[in-house]
């Protein structure tokens, strides 16, 4: 987790705590474009080495004020530029004092023979002038070699806006060289970066970089300056010494204090995962006995289903059927039923029809478990539908010389697949409450209902399911009438019109429609009784 915190978090822990593991995690982060900085500046590995370790040495000592900072690439890279250029004079100096003066436009240890060698020196001075955010941008991308996206996220900015700012910035630094007589392309710039950016970091500087800040590392709030400590009386030097001598044993008890809570909550922890694993072995348990009790019930249905097999095998052949005149039920080859037209459903609310329910014999049980099967079906699709069914102006046909007030026009999408879903869940339900050959029947009697495959292209008034997008057209009833004109359009198949009487609108009509012309409903006259003399 270390590894992917950001620069501030790892900052952050490292002024608090001292931990040697998040100042780490910063030196393997950034020693690569540090160490490339301060050896183009000082052309020395071992000097470059020195320039590295005080860069780092330097966020060590101002950590607690780097706390804030998205990444730290680009104050790095400032900071490895100052000390190379101050360990360039001071190599300087120690030369002249030698009598071994060097020219000091030139970093120490590179020639300028080639274009490179002279864009070098000056890679870093241009990317000192530009904006922080420009350098930050620039250093991340290519002389630590993030991407687009990374660059981004360390800034705050989308992946879009890291891109520009890239670009911005690369044609700054352009126009530096540009200034400076250099004519040198973009795209040279960043090839010069990124051949930079591979310099490889020796062994071990990154390890020996993070414990000598983690050994510098003293808290902020008991630093005190030589000059201080001398001023103070004995009594306060005294006063001091014991804090002082206080200061490790407290972090050792903080240290402890910190282990103890870890140890309760992996003790916690621990308890936890036992309890859970108890549960999960119970309830394995219990699936070891359910799956006995299975398999011992399907062997004894297999025994019983071999017994029953021998038996009927014994048997002799029933008598031939007679015709009985006074019976209220006649037996009939199945072929003939299957060539039957016969309704399921009487009603578009999905009302089982009595003759089916005849013809295939359906006991109580089987009709409450039918009809329950059809209303949930039908309640579900209703709720799909009133998602995807939306108020629209009428047209001037559907007008029809009426008021366009008069008039009230509804989209509904047909959604394929949802309705295909609901459809296998309904045809499995009756297969398993009627058995394969009469819930077949009972399937094909919904043709006229609802569509029983995708490639259904009826359209009449009695289905309550269309398998297209289609238009619902309503009119405002005639004063005095008990019926309200409705009509039903769909794209390529046609339509029609008909009346629907006030109860059986009240009854049929879906809840996503009837509560839009619910008013239209409440103003149909209800039908006059019709008194018997």
């Amino acid at each position: 987790m270390t590894e992917q915190a950001p620069d501030g978090q790892l900052v952050a822990e490292f002024a608090s705590s001292g931990s040697e593991e998040a100042f780490g995690a910063l030196v393997r982060r950034h020693a690569g474009m540090v160490y490339a900085t301060a050896l183009r500046q000082v052309g020395d590995a071992g000097m470059a080495e020195e320039v590295t370790q005080n860069a780092f040495l330097a966020l060590a000592r101002k950590a607690s004020a780097m706390r804030g900072h998205q990444t730290l690439a680009g104050w790095l890279h400032r900071t490895a530029l100052l000390e190379a250029k101050a360990r360039i004079r001071s190599e300087l100096r120690r030369r002249r004092r030698e009598e071994r003066a060097v020219d000091g436009t030139v970093p120490l240890g590179q020639d300028n023979d080639d274009a490179s060698a002279q864009l070098v020196p000056l890679l870093d001075e241009a990317l000192m002038h530009l904006r922080d955010p420009d350098r930050q941008a620039l250093v991340l991308r290519y002389l630590e070699g993030c991407s687009l996206r990374d660059v981004g996220s360390v800034l705050g900015v989308e992946e879009d806006a890291a891109r520009k700012r890239v670009s911005r910035a690369l044609d700054r630094i352009t126009d530096f060289f540009r200034q400076r007589g250099f004519a040198v392309p973009a795209a040279t710039l960043t090839t010069l970066m990124v051949e930079q950016s591979a310099t490889a970091v020796p062994a071990g500087l990154g390890t020996a970089t993070a414990q000598a800040a983690a050994a510098s590392y003293v808290p902020s709030t008991f630093t005190f300056s030589g000059a201080k400590i001398m001023a103070l009386t004995k009594t306060q030097t005294a006063v001091v010494t014991a804090v002082l001598v206080a200061i490790p044993i407290a972090w050792q008890w903080r240290a402890q204090a910190t282990v103890d809570r870890e140890l309760t909550l992996l003790n916690a922890q621990r308890a936890q995962s036992d309890a859970t694993l108890q549960s999960l072995d119970a309830q394995a348990a219990e699936q070891r006995t359910n799956l006995h009790r299975i398999q011992t019930d399907h062997a004894n249905a297999q025994a019983r289903l071999a017994q029953r097999q021998a038996q009927l095998e014994k048997r002799e052949p029933p008598p031939v059927y007679a015709w009985n005149d006074f019976a209220p039920l006649a037996r009939v080859p199945k072929a003939l039923l299957a060539g039957l037209s016969i309704d399921s459903v009487s009603t578009r609310s999905g009302k089982l029809n009595d003759r089916m329910i005849a013809v295939l014999q359906l006991n109580d049980a089987e009709v409450k478990q039918t009809q329950e099967a059809i209303h949930g079906f039908l309640k579900q699709h209703y709720a799909n539908q009133a998602a995807l069914t939306r108020w629209v102006e009428p047209t001037e046909n559907e007008i029809n010389s009426r008021a366009p007030e008069e008039v009230r026009v509804f989209e509904v999408t047909y959604d394929r697949d949802s309705f295909a879903v609901l459809r296998s869940d309904l045809f499995a339900q009756l297969e398993t409450v009627l058995g394969p050959e009469r819930a077949e029947m009972f399937k094909r009697g919904l043709d006229d209902w609802m569509p029983l495959d995708d490639e259904y292209k009826g359209l009449n008034s009695s289905m309550a399911i269309v398998n297209a997008d289609a238009r619902y057209v309503f009119y405002r009833p005639d004063p005095g009438s008990d019926t309200i004109a409705w009509a039903l359009q769909v794209d390529g198949r046609g339509s029609f019109h008909t009346f629907g009487v006030r109860s059986d609108m009240q009854e049929w009509l879906p809840d996503h429609l009837k509560s839009q012309i619910q008013d239209w409903i409440d103003l149909a006259a209800p039908q006059p009784e019709v008194l018997l003399p």
